[in-house]
């Protein structure tokens, strides 16, 4: 008989045994599955304000960008205005020294003539008093 219990007893240890590890398992089995659900639900949700936070910035970028090339245009056609505007002020300039040089030439020779010839070149120019 005491063997009988001992195997019962056994029987019995091993059926608990079984039945905790089925226990185990579908509350391991449940907690795991909802705890990844969320997880991923979670994940999934920050997934997708990432990639909407990473949209924004690629029209952001793609704005920047054409405003720079924009720009760049917008400097191109200064730096040729620029270049135009100093090749006129050149042109000037010579021109300027040109006309300076003529009429220095003519005040220095009025100091050559003397009070007649001035007053006969006034009065053939501007006509008599």
């Amino acid at each position: 008989m005491s063997n009988d219990k001992q195997k019962s007893g056994f029987v019995q240890n091993a059926t608990m045994f079984v039945v905790m590890c089925i226990t185990m398992y579908f509350m391991v089995s449940y907690v795991f599955k909802h705890s990844t659900n969320i997880g991923f639900e979670n994940t999934q949700k920050n997934v997708d304000k990432i990639q909407k936070k990473i949209d924004s910035l690629n029209q952001k970028q793609e704005q920047i960008t054409f405003m720079i090339e924009t720009m760049n245009d917008n400097n191109a056609y200064l730096m040729e205005q620029l270049q135009t505007n100093n090749a006129l002020i050149q042109s000037n300039q010579r021109e300027l020294s040109n006309i300076k040089k003529m009429y220095n030439g003519k005040i220095r020779s009025v100091n050559s003539h003397n009070v007649s010839e001035l007053d006969s070149i006034f009065t053939s120019r501007y006509g008599s008093n």
